[in-house]
């Protein structure tokens, strides 16, 4: 089975390709299913900096309805970051598109101010928060899996701490049957800032999930046409050092809705 499930396109604000190119690329790789997963936009506005206008969803959902091509599967989805008070929205566009996933970027605070791990990493209270949000979205049945758990050790040191949040998200996943993700886009970044380790997929984190028996699909995360295949040999090789780990691809018959199979 060749797939990704984790793909974004111009559309989502930072990123670029348009999506006939993806499927072009796909298609060139012999890939059987190919998942659109833009960042959710907000009718608010929340996060518009970084997420496409919410006037352009229907652009993109149409452009990716479009796609269907008789040699591989393209399903439509958005990537969600969680926050209880839009959880009726999340409702109402799971309801219209193929999947939804699950990418926690931010911590939000009482103030209303929020932090990312990707600046100067998170300090142990947004540790506590980015927890608990992923343990709420993991709850809430909205998703078919949580992309990058591991994002959270993007700028820091593994702790003893870490470790715990490692483990509790482990089990929910494992509890609530919702797989994990482990996501190329790290090792591109690793990369890109000439990095010998990765953040993401981080080493520690994945020991912990295989000595746990996690259940786990691979993705690419790609921004870029050309991002969508450039690391995924190396996140293939990369995941084969965790023995325990249980790999899970899509089932090639599914239709309406994406189930997985374990990889023998």
């Amino acid at each position: 089975m060749i797939y990704n499930l984790h793909t974004h396109s111009r559309y989502c604000g930072h990123g670029d390709g348009e999506i006939c190119e993806y499927v072009k690329v796909a298609r060139d790789n012999s890939f059987n299913i190919l998942g659109f997963s833009e960042h959710i936009p907000f009718p608010d506005n929340f996060l518009n900096k970084s997420r496409m206008k919410y006037k352009e969803m229907r652009d993109y959902e149409r452009d990716v309805r479009n796609e269907q091509h008789e040699d591989i599967k393209i399903y439509l989805g958005y990537e969600v970051d969680y926050f209880d008070r839009y959880k009726t929205y999340y409702d109402d566009i799971k309801e219209r598109v193929d999947y939804l996933i699950c990418g926690v970027h931010y911590v939000e605070h009482i103030d209303g101010s929020r932090s990312t791990p990707f600046k100067k990493g998170f300090s142990a209270s947004d540790l506590n928060g980015y927890l608990k949000t992923t343990l709420k979205a993991l709850e809430s049945g909205l998703f078919l899996f949580l992309a990058h758990p591991d994002v959270y050790l993007a700028e820091r040191e593994w702790t003893s701490l870490d470790r715990d949040i490692a483990k509790e998200i482990i089990k929910a996943s494992l509890s609530l049957n919702i797989p994990l993700e482990m996501n190329a886009n790290g090792i591109n970044k690793a990369i890109v800032a000439k990095k010998s380790e990765y953040g993401y997929p981080n080493k520690h984190f994945w020991e912990e999930a295989a000595a746990l028996g996690a259940r786990v699909i691979l993705n690419s995360d790609a921004h870029s046409p050309k991002l969508l295949v450039k690391h995924k040999e190396r996140l293939n090789e990369y995941s084969k050092q965790f023995d325990g780990l249980v790999f899970l691809e899509p089932n090639e018959e599914c239709k309406d809705k994406i189930t997985f199979k374990r990889v023998d």
